[in-house]
């Protein structure tokens, strides 16, 4: 492999950070001085090395004339005087400009370049090659060891790094081979930053792992080398060359990246006095493989521009300030007026830009009442921006709080502090380029509270990043924004009391809420969230494990349009945590069975739930069996389309836990054989199938000890009804516990048995119980002693029937329980 030559061609070597394509030049040959030997090698890439970004897939190849490669050599022995030569070490190599006969030096994709070096008589080259020949660190020339050096800082001009920058690659060939066969150790990161404040002379890149230094890579056996971890820099600084003369856009600079998974993104400008301009950090996942040479962009909207309004047509921008606030502003963002008017008013022209700044941690009136959130607002607001006339707003809130510090500024430190800033700002919309930042992740109570409220020409939001809320936090901070298409992700996991309370009250443009990942949801943390957002069609999942005292409550009410809803899987709830959650959604057809999968029910949880979904056909599951008060009081009233109840296994029942529960449900035809309960409470079944027009058959009702109004109304209105329970054992009775329990049942013909009961000190338990049952011709009631207080119970039955009576009964059937004189009475002793 090895030939002595009278020439060599000079070496031009490039720096390979920011590298541009150059013409292909012939380089002029040279001598080779004595001991020198001159090797040509071609390199094939296995993964390309430079990315060229005009592409949208990005074309990889080698740049032309000048590229070069460090090929790795060891010490050979001197074939005369058999001593040492030159330590071994790397050796440079550029692209030549020689090629074989009729054979092109590259590949028509650009993947093959042949490469000419110059190594010392007696060295013999070594497995390793390395791409760029800039990532080997001098010191590392006599280095035995195979590393890629990244250096910790970067100059970029005003136009960022170029179209081409280098991936550092690795080839590990046969020593005999005169191929050099290269793969990637690392991809490329390329940036794009907009908004870059003139005031930025560097820019520090940094992605919570080491992304500077040496890096040895530590397999030579496989085809496919690996960078190995070690704690070297984890932040690469980049350095303007000359200054920015105003704000930036698409600001380019490309990271070289070793090889791994990166779970965040950090990216800070600096002044000249290293002062943070402004930060921008996600965390979105990256990862760089080896051998594949991949590139990752993400193009940065950064939060250095104070907020702004920018004129669409000729108005002003207006600031109503009752408290009489220095609010500075600006049209070029250099030259700055104080004010402090209780109104400030701006004459713009379209196209003109406002900034604002100030050093006020507060802007509203608002103080909070610890005891109610609700009454936390003063009728005077505070300060609010608006425009006359159409007008953009974006650039960084925080500016208002913090004149200097603001692109840093993440925490507030007074209640309300933004509260109410926009509301009724009708002509604002959010650019459609440069975003309108609220970066704060430390809040207040009510920081935001009404913020938007009536923005009615907004349809897009600014995204909420915090993911620790205050109480009250984001209340009320949408509503009545009417365009508002899409609402942005709510990423907070810990939360606090009403934090979202009436948060997009009468969006009615919004289609699809954002997933809701918090565990726990405190009170009214979710309450009114998205009341009467009549365009709503779909409820993204809603995570919480654990519900506090109406967490949920109207949630979803007169969501007109709504068809899809999630499991709700908490298995903790608190006190009416849903009641009401889906009140009146006429569109909502049918749930997931196992929605609700909770077994313990806290008093009123699903009050109201889904109380007049008119459209809904069939329930989800009831698996609970621990009832409280009222825990599924009025849950399908009006619900006319449902035809099917769910099973109802409890056997110990608390007040007004069934109460209303199917009211009105007039397409209601089947229920469950049997309502196990044999402990009832206060009201338990008060009116449960009220008017329930289509079911034809009750079910059973094994309990024998019954509490006040526990049956009362319970099947009233059924016309249809044909099938009464066969028998009522109940021997233990209370106040009205039968009133009107069939009243104006048209089509029963018989009547469950009645066995003797205890009715003493009792008023009205069996009052009107058939009244109005026009088809009733058989009772059958087993009383030793008539119950007072019973009126009208067989008024308005059939005029002909049977009365069955205990043979032992002292009481007169026709004057002291008023049945029918056409009524044939007999007698029975069980």
């Amino acid at each position: 492999m090895m030939m002595k030559k009278s020439l060599v061609y000079a070496m031009i070597l490039l720096a390979a950070v920011a590298c541009n394509k150059e013409r292909f030049q012939v380089m002029e040959p040279r001598p080779l001085a004595e001991g020198e030997v001159g090797v040509q090698l071609t390199a094939r890439i296995a993964a390309p090395t430079k990315v060229e970004f005009d592409d949208i897939y990005g074309h990889f190849t080698w740049s032309e004339m000048g590229d070069s490669i460090s090929v790795h050599v060891t010490n050979g022995i001197h074939p005369v005087s058999g001593k040492e030569m030159v330590p071994a070490g790397y050796k440079k190599g550029v692209v030549s400009p020689l090629a074989d006969a009729g054979v092109a030096l590259d590949d028509d994709n650009g993947q093959i370049r042949k490469f000419y070096f110059v190594m010392s008589e007696g060295q013999q080259r070594d497995y390793y090659a390395i791409y760029p020949s800039s990532v080997i660190d001098e010191e590392n020339y006599g280095n035995t060891e195979l590393k890629v050096n990244l250096p910790a800082s970067y100059e970029i001009d005003a136009d960022g790094m170029g179209t081409y920058c280098p991936t550092p690659m690795v080839a590990v060939n046969d020593p005999s081979s005169s191929y050099l066969d290269f793969r990637h150790v690392g991809g490329l990161l390329r940036l794009t930053l907009n908004d870059v404040s003139p005031a930025t002379a560097s820019i520090e890149v940094s992605m919570g792992k080491r992304l500077t230094g040496s890096f040895t890579v530590n397999d030579p056996a496989t085809s496919i080398p690996y960078i190995a971890t070690d704690d070297n820099a984890d932040v690469v600084t980049f350095v303007l060359s000359e200054p920015l003369t105003a704000y930036t856009d698409g600001l380019i600079i490309n990271v070289p990246v070793p090889t791994g998974t990166y779970e965040s993104l950090t990216v800070k400008a600096k002044n000249g006095n290293g002062e943070v301009v402004y930060t921008y950090e996600d965390e979105k996942s990256r990862t760089f493989e080896t051998g594949r040479g991949r590139r990752t962009e993400t193009v940065i909207s950064s939060v250095a521009i104070p907020l702004c309004f920018e004129a669409i047509e000729d108005g002003a921008v207006t600031i109503d300030n009752p408290k009489a606030l220095t609010i500075e502003y600006s049209f070029d963002n250099k030259n700055w007026t104080a004010a402090s008017d209780e109104r400030i008013y701006i004459p713009v022209s379209e196209g003109d830009c406002v900034y604002f700044r100030g050093n006020n941690e507060k802007y509203s009136q608002v103080e909070i009442n610890p005891e109610n959130l609700n009454d936390t607002f003063s009728p005077v607001a505070g300060a609010k921006f608006g425009c006359d006339g159409k007008c953009y707003v974006y650039g960084n809130v925080m500016s208002l709080i913090d004149a200097e510090h603001f692109p840093d500024r993440t925490d507030f430190t007074q209640v309300g502090a933004l509260a109410f800033l926009f509301s009724g700002a009708t002509d604002i919309v959010l650019h459609p380029e440069k975003s309108l930042e609220l970066p704060a992740t430390t809040l207040t109570p009510a920081c935001y509270a009404f913020m938007f409220q009536n923005c009615s020409s907004l349809v897009t939001a600014p995204a909420l990043p915090a993911r620790t809320l205050a109480p009250g936090a984001y209340i009320m901070m949408f509503d009545m924004c009417s365009s508002l298409a899409t609402a942005p992700e709510l990423p907070a996991t810990e939360l606090d009391e009403a934090c979202y309370e009436f948060m997009f009250e009468s969006c009615t443009s919004l289609t699809k809420t954002p997933e809701l990942p918090a565990p726990f949801v405190p009170k009214d943390g979710y309450a009114a969230m998205f009341l009467l957002c009549t365009g709503l069609e779909e409820v993204s999942p809603i995570l919480a494990s654990e519900m506090g005292e109406e967490a949920c409550a109207w949630m979803f009410n007169n969501c007109s349009s709504l068809t899809k809803v999630p499991v709700l899987p908490a298995m903790t709830l608190g006190k009416d945590c849903y009641s009401g959650m889906f009140y009146d959604c006429p569109a909502l057809v049918t749930v997931p069975s196992d929605m609700l999968p909770a077994t313990t029910l806290p008093e009123g949880c699903y009050e109201g739930m889904f109380q007049k979904c008119t459209s809904l056909t069939s329930p989800p599951k009831l698996p609970a069996t621990t009832l409280t008060e009222d825990c599924y009081n009025s849950m399908f009233e009006k619900c006319y389309s449902l035809t099917k109840a769910p099973d109802l296994p409890a056997t110990t029942l608390a007040e007004g836990c069934y109460q209303y529960m199917f009211e009105n449900c007039t397409s209601l035809t089947e229920v469950p054989e049997i309502l196990p309960a044999t402990s009832l409470a206060k009201d338990c079944c008060y009116y449960m199938f009220y008017n329930c027009s289509s079911l034809t058959a009750a079910p059973e009702l094994p309990a024998t000890t019954l509490a006040d109004h526990c049956y009362y109304k319970m099947f009233s209105g059924c016309t249809s009804l044909v099938h009464a329970p066969e028998i009522l054992p109940a021997t233990t009775l209370a106040n009205n516990c039968y009133a009107e329990m069939f009243r104006g049942c048209t089509l029963l013909t018989t009547a469950p048995v009645l066995v003797d009961a205890n009715c003493s000190g009792m008023s009205m338990c069996y009052d009107m119980m058939f009244y109005g049952c026009t088809s009733l011709n058989y009772v059958k009631a087993m009383f030793l002693t008539f119950p007072s207080g019973t009126y009208s119970w067989l008024y308005d039955v059939s005029s002909t029937g049977t009365f069955v009576m205990n043979t032992a009964a002292t009481w007169n059937p026709y004057t002291d329980a008023g049945v029918p004189s056409g009524w044939t009475v007999e007698t029975a002793t069980e």
